[in-house]
């Protein structure tokens, strides 16, 4: 299950290469909005956070949660009560409409690292799932260690490497999950595990099966649950 790069060594150190800001397609769509955007996937926008659909959501609501400004993963962000409340809200929104969410992030170090999976703007997956997302990476990758972690003690348990973040519930900073720290990258790892529980294995490529179609639908959905509670 677990793609690794053999020929790169591991620094645990973040580190920007020259694929910065500029070059980074979520922050022109988080900074420039639907110009950039093939599906106006920006549902929840805020000063500091957005949330959007993300390309190839294998089920309807896949968002990720993204800060505006350009950063390589979230352990800054985890202890924030800002980040919290955003996520709090784009949770409670997404259980309204879809029910159950998991939460993970898969936490590169560096741009161009296989573990961010293409994507070298920090994003956390809120996924509507009925199935616990922590037992089936335990199922899927045994062979890591696997930690017991809240989410407000992250950046600790990373001590400055790559890890693998996941939580079944959100519940604030006391969001209870389980980290795995990484030696080698591992790319689309929660991806493969959630196509493989699904009976989709080859669907987890999002490049390949970008899924647009339920990107689209799920981003206008959204969308109108938020409309609909600003005018509760």
């Amino acid at each position: 299950m677990i793609v690794t790069n053999g020929n790169k060594t591991m620094k645990h150190e973040d580190v920007r290469t020259e694929a910065t800001q500029d070059d980074c397609r979520l922050c022109a769509i988080l900074r420039d909005g639907s110009a950039v955007d093939a599906f106006e996937s920006v549902w929840l926008g805020g000063d500091e956070y957005k949330a959007l659909i993300s390309v190839g959501a294998m089920v309807p609501g896949w968002t990720l949660v993204c800060p505006i400004e350009h950063e390589v993963n979230l352990t800054d962000h985890y202890s924030k009560s800002r980040f919290q409340d955003f996520v709090r809200k784009a949770h409670t929104h997404l259980q309204r409409r879809y029910g159950r969410c998991v939460v993970f992030e898969h936490g590169a170090r560096r741009e161009d690292s296989l573990t961010g999976c293409g994507v070298g703007h920090a994003h956390l997956h809120l996924v509507p799932l009925s199935f616990p997302l922590s037992l089936e990476a335990l199922r899927s990758a045994p062979e890591l260690d696997w930690r017991p972690c809240v989410m407000a003690q992250v950046q600790d348990l990373a001590a400055g490497g790559e890890y693998l973040f996941v939580a079944d519930e959100y519940e604030g900073p006391t969001t209870a999950g389980l980290l795995a720290r990484l030696d080698t990258p591992t790319s689309q790892f929660f991806r493969r595990v959630i196509a493989g529980r699904l009976g989709l294995p080859e669907f987890f490529d999002y490049k390949k099966y970008p899924m647009l179609d339920i990107a689209r639908s799920s981003a206008e959905e959204l969308r109108a649950v938020v409309t609909a509670s600003a005018g509760a």
